[in-house]
């Protein structure tokens, strides 16, 4: 009879343990699942912001050009020409398909314009059409955020590069960011670690993006090879 009040008392144990477990889990899930949500209502409120600082930009690159029109005969060709290229720095003729693409795409050149990193994009923005537009923002701001940070920290100038490439090969419609990084890029339970002070939120922005492309019955891979890092994201046609 002992025998059996010991065994039922350690399953007893055991299944307190395991339900506890889960209550954990499912309360950290919970709140993971909360701090997204909340980053996400903050990105949507960058994109929105973003987006009329552009609008009234390009208003008033269109009235420079203008101006600059009326009184070009007064000015040099050197003269004409150094203004129409700092005026070009802030102009934005992108045009990938997507206005959501092309917005961050503007603002991140101007990053890389200012700290000496070269982008490259080749992108047909229409095949996301079918993301949502905040998922659509937070997924891309993201993915090219890790990659502009991982640059910045590399010294060699011809390494100071970010690749993206954004289409429809055979069906599948994919994304591909391609940067240098330095030897300090830790990679531990398939999250990548970071470099910031503040550590609280680390980590959710591989997750928050992980969390966006499964809703669309996408997947979500990276891997390093020597110094480069490889981001690809692959969902199906829709």
């Amino acid at each position: 009879m002992d025998f059996i009040i010991r065994i039922f008392s350690i399953l007893y144990a055991l299944l307190t343990l395991l339900f506890r477990t889960r209550i954990l889990e499912t309360s950290k899930l919970k709140q993971d699942l909360l701090i997204m949500d909340e980053l996400l209502y903050v990105e949507k409120k960058q994109f929105d912001n973003m987006r009329s600082e552009i609008e009234l930009i390009n208003m008033k690159c269109h009235d420079l050009r203008q101006q600059l029109s009326n009184i070009s005969y007064k000015l040099t060709h050197q003269e004409l020409e150094s203004l129409n290229a700092a005026i070009e720095v802030y102009d934005t003729s992108l045009k990938t398909g997507s206005d959501i693409l092309d917005v961050i795409l503007y603002k991140k050149q101007l990053y890389c314009e200012k700290n000496q990193i070269r982008m490259s994009c080749m992108a047909d923005g229409r095949c996301l059409s079918f993301i949502s537009p905040t998922h659509l923002y937070s997924l891309l701001s993201n993915g090219i955020e890790n990659a502009l940070e991982a640059v910045q920290s590399v010294t060699h100038d011809k390494k100071r590069t970010i690749s993206i490439a954004i289409g429809n090969e055979s069906g599948i419609i994919s994304i591909h960011i391609t940067n240098y990084f330095n030897s300090d890029l830790i990679i531990r339970d398939d999250v990548i670690q970071t470099n910031k002070k503040n550590t609280d939120r680390h980590g959710f922005g591989i997750k928050s993006m992980r969390h966006i492309t499964e809703q669309y019955n996408g997947t979500l891979t990276f891997h390093t090879d020597e110094d480069i890092f490889y981001l690809h994201i692959y969902f199906p046609s829709y």
